[in-house]
């Protein structure tokens, strides 16, 4: 496949994701986004000149509560479902309504100052640069949540161009690219207003550029950039800290010829611009509160010690594969376990698929140091989940959403597993197409089931959860038809463009007449 057409396919790619993410953003009830109050409340507290407090020390302001109740903001994302388009009140400004909300009531605490403000700063900045200030909340809300969407969608062609440099083959590269759209929680969680969406951007490009410098000697700008995405990463979020092991490993893998003072000098310069640019942020937390991460809410109330190891693993295993594949709102609405388990499945396989193909391709180093971010994160939530379960008998903060910041290291060894076990010519053409109409069909599955639940009473007609998804939404129904219409428009032509460069591509790799040709395979052109 030559170099224009796979570049042409990604980017389509790349607008059919931030379309899906669009149809999230518009589609999930104002404040339904997992704690969607508390991160817009940080947002517009910069936007104030509040400045960032200690961890523990924030509190939801009156305005944001005040949006909440105008947002029809309850337990359960069924709530909505039972209230009639008519009694959605005005929506209010309340970018001046500074004053904490009483504090006696436990939602009013503003956890988000725990987290370093990089995703925060870039909210204001937005907001203040748009003049946004002196819009109603729902109008800010909606371009926060468009924000997490432009962010979270650069991570479907840093997949496509990963796999590429590391498989050599760019069909199989864009099938790779289309696993974000696999999985509806990505998608859901693009569309919220939320720092996962600048955790899952850094993440995506310090792994781009980690596979950019293990498969061609290392520029001193790659060095940078891999440093400077890894700092705004840690400026994001502290799920990152498990990049900095990745990064110094990949660096330090023998490749290219370099000497071991080479690499490790390489190593040296990317941690180091990483540490000037956000990594300070975690020596200060250690200097000022004694710990990495300090708590931003109550301490959990003590447990009655019941509690069992085998009893934590089992749930730990269950609440982080229904978040990862899709527990929408609050975790409140969960896609179908069959999808759960498939999912878990074809992961399994393709963790195993990459690991005999990095055997095989003498590739070994370079997967196992990409392998060490995604473990680092499931070490993280694991230990941190575990810890505050013992102290409590709850199961706080198990949440799969957290592992999207190492993404492309999924598509990776999507792309790995791929490239071993699809051999022929044509089924590799075929492979973009094919795959994105599964992700299409497993997406709108996700937004069916969501639309469904949040807008449609019981024994309901369409025509009403229309009218209220119109009302009590962030967007007028026009808007979310055009949405909704654009979005199916760029999947169509998406897969029709796909279904043509195969056709193409099968076309260029067929012999000639009288030609001998190797069957198991691929030709010089698909691995282009």
């Amino acid at each position: 496949m030559p170099r224009r057409p796979f570049r042409t396919s990604l980017a389509l790619l790349a607008v059919c994701f931030g379309l899906l993410a669009s149809c999230w953003s518009v589609l999930t009830p104002p404040f339904k986004a997992p704690d969607e109050p508390q991160h817009f409340n940080s947002v517009l507290r910069l936007v104030n000149g509040g400045g960032w407090p200690a961890p523990g020390a924030a509190y939801l302001t009156e305005g944001t509560v005040l949006a909440t109740q105008e947002a029809g903001f309850d337990a359960g994302l069924d709530v909505l479902a039972a209230r009639d388009p008519a009694d959605v009140p005005s929506r209010s400004v309340v970018t001046g309504m500074t004053a904490p909300f009483p504090a006696p009531i436990t939602q009013s605490y503003d956890q988000m100052s725990q987290h370093p403000p990089a995703y925060y700063l870039l909210g204001a900045g937005l907001l203040k640069a748009l003049g946004a200030q002196h819009w109603t909340w729902d109008s800010q809300l909606l371009t926060l949540r468009l924000l997490s969407v432009a962010l979270t969608v650069g991570a479907v062609p840093l997949i496509g161009l990963s796999a590429e440099m590391l498989t050599g083959s760019r069909p199989i590269a864009l099938a790779a690219a289309v696993v974000p759209m696999a999985i509806p929680q990505v998608a859901h969680i693009a569309g919220g207003a939320s720092n996962d969406a600048l955790a899952t951007f850094a993440g995506s490009v310090v792994v781009y550029l980690v596979v950019r410098a293990m498969t061609r000697p290392p520029t001193p700008l790659t060095l940078l950039g891999v440093g400077g995405a890894l700092g705004l990463g840690l400026l994001t979020k502290g799920f990152m800290l498990a990049a900095i092991p990745m990064v110094a490993l990949a660096l330090l893998v023998p490749a290219h010829g370099l000497t071991g003072r080479r690499r490790t000098a390489n190593a040296l310069i990317a941690l180091t611009a990483a540490f000037a640019v956000g990594g300070w942020w975690w020596l200060r937390n250690l200097l000022l509160y004694g710990e990495v991460q300090p708590a931003g809410d109550p301490p959990l109330p003590q447990g009655d010690g019941q509690q069992t190891v085998r009893v934590f693993l089992y749930q730990a295993s269950v609440r982080l594969s229904q978040t990862f594949w899709g527990s929408f709102g609050w975790l409140e609405l969960q896609v179908p376990l069959w999808l759960v388990r498939s999912g878990n499945l074809l992961v399994a396989l393709a963790l195993l698929g990459a690991a005999v193909w990095a055997v095989r391709r003498r590739r070994a180093g370079t997967m196992l140091a990409l392998a060490a971010f995604p473990a680092g994160v499931f070490g993280i939530v694991l230990v941190g989940g575990g810890v505050r379960h013992f102290h409590s008998g709850q199961f706080p903060g198990l949440q799969g959403r957290y592992l999207f910041c190492a993404l492309v290291v999924l598509g990776i060894a999507v792309a790995a597993a791929l490239d071993l076990v699809v051999r022929s010519a044509s089924l590799r053409a075929a492979l973009p197409a094919a795959v994105t109409v599964a992700a299409a069909a497993i997406s709108l599955h996700g937004l069916v089931l969501a639309a469904d639940h949040m807008y449609r009473p019981a024994g309901g007609s369409l025509d009403e959860a229309w009218a209220r998804w119109g009302t009590w939404g962030l967007a007028p129904a026009p808007v979310n038809g055009t949405v909704l219409g654009l979005a199916a428009a760029a999947w169509t032509t998406t897969v029709l463009v796909l279904l043509v460069q195969g056709w193409r591509t099968r076309a260029e790799a067929a012999p000639a007449p009288g030609d001998a040709a190797d069957p198991g395979r691929p030709t010089t052109t698909l691995l282009r």
